[in-house]
């Protein structure tokens, strides 16, 4: 499975970013790298610890309440922002008005919304029963050296998660999940190849829908033709640092500042060159292999 086997993960405990690529990253690239360890440093610290900034859904709702935000249960037919405020159409026949809109629904996105350069990919996930036991060195998080690449992390009580066998021909949910059973017995089948200490006691297996971009940069800023109306999506799977990069960008945004990442999440932006088409740590055709330990 890619460069890593067995005896290599053994000699890769140390912290950080560890990357073996002749990847010279783009001007935009370098730019989220920075971007992203400030977003990373504000959100994950503390080996085994709870991010700071990162809580759950319940507890970010009744902050919001309490700082006088309102939940309204509907789904958005229609918005228009063709005046001094935005109007957000509801399909219980209501509207909101707002002064500015954030759209931030993950990878489904309003009509409104027409990047280039977005696609929704699915990707699916298994959990062992618990076996500290049979754990690498210092449970590190690996990630294969290829573009649609596997993953496989620990957990507190000692299980291996192992996902990945993206699809981007399955992403409508009820075919998604029915490959659920045919991708998890993949999934442990390369578990196998990659760990054979693993025990392959599947305690868990699911799947899920993201979207992401083909140069691996969030769209991330102001919807083009709508006047104060933005937008959040092609976190690629790192939603905690970019949903937390989108939040600081677009309220520095509202209040009349500008960044230049901006230019480079915009949500227009044209496709990349072949030659530059990647992610944001590697990039397609370079191969590359990390292991990451919080501290």
């Amino acid at each position: 499975m890619g460069q890593i086997a067995p005896r290599e993960l053994l000699q890769t405990g140390s912290s950080g970013l560890c990357l073996h690529s002749s990847f010279a990253p783009s001007r935009p690239h370098l730019r989220l790298a920075a971007a992203f360890r400030h977003a990373l440093e504000n959100s994950c610290p503390g080996e085994h610890k709870p991010p700071r900034r990162v809580v759950n859904a319940g507890h970010m709702h009744a902050i919001s309440l309490g700082r006088g935000a309102k939940l309204f249960e509907a789904d958005a037919l229609a918005f228009d922002s063709g005046g001094s405020s935005v109007n957000v159409s509801l399909d219980n026949g209501r509207e909101i008005e707002a002064r500015y809109a954030v759209l931030a629904t993950g990878y489904v996105m309003p009509e409104i919304v027409r990047p280039e350069i977005q696609h929704v990919t699915s990707s699916w996930a298994i959990a062992t029963t618990p076996q500290p036991q049979n754990l690498w060195q210092d449970g590190v998080l690996i990630w294969e050296d290829s573009k649609d690449y596997h993953y496989a992390r620990t957990t507190a009580d000692g299980r291996i998660i192992f996902g990945g066998e993206d699809d981007s021909t399955i992403v409508e949910p009820e075919a998604r999940d029915a490959a659920v059973p045919v991708k998890a017995k993949a999934l442990a089948q390369k578990l196998a190849a990659l760990w054979p200490r693993a025990a392959l006691d599947i305690d868990c297996r699911w799947a899920g829908t993201f979207d992401t971009t083909d140069d691996g940069l969030p769209l991330i800023g102001a919807v083009p033709g709508a006047k104060n109306l933005f937008a959040a999506y092609g976190y690629g799977g790192n939603g905690i640092t970019f949903s937390y990069l989108a939040a600081e960008l677009i309220s520095a945004l509202i209040a009349g500042h500008r960044s230049p990442p901006l230019d480079d999440f915009a949500i227009d932006r044209p496709a990349p060159r072949k030659a530059c088409v990647g992610n944001a740590m590697g990039a397609s055709g370079y191969h590359f292999a990390a292991a990451i330990r919080w501290r």
